[in-house]
């Protein structure tokens, strides 16, 4: 309840809507990297309310992953998210769904 809760709130007061595409390219700049982890995070909490627990789960570890090998760039992007603690609450949503 808290992870989603979370979510919800970080979707609804910094991420506004997602209706950009991403460009298909080898080299992901920052913003490109915030996008996909804006698109998983969004697709978490609807597959959470959904039941779709699995879907939920593999979005929550592709976003978490994706914070973590990009941290630094997105750290510049937008310092004042608090990356660390995004990824924390993904890395709670894969253990009670991902079974």
């Amino acid at each position: 309840m808290k992870s989603t809760l979370f979510l919800s709130l970080v979707f609804s007061l910094n991420f506004g809507s997602f209706a950009e595409t991403v460009p298909k390219s080898n080299m992901r700049s920052p913003e490109i990297n915030r996008l996909l982890i804006d698109r998983h995070i969004e697709s978490v909490g609807e597959q959470l309310r959904a039941g779709n627990h699995k879907t939920a789960c593999v979005d929550a570890l592709k976003a978490a992953k994706l914070i973590k090998i990009h941290l630094a760039s997105l750290k510049s992007l937008e310092p004042d998210y608090n990356w660390k603690e995004m990824r924390e609450v993904l890395l709670e949503v894969s253990p009670k769904y991902c079974k």
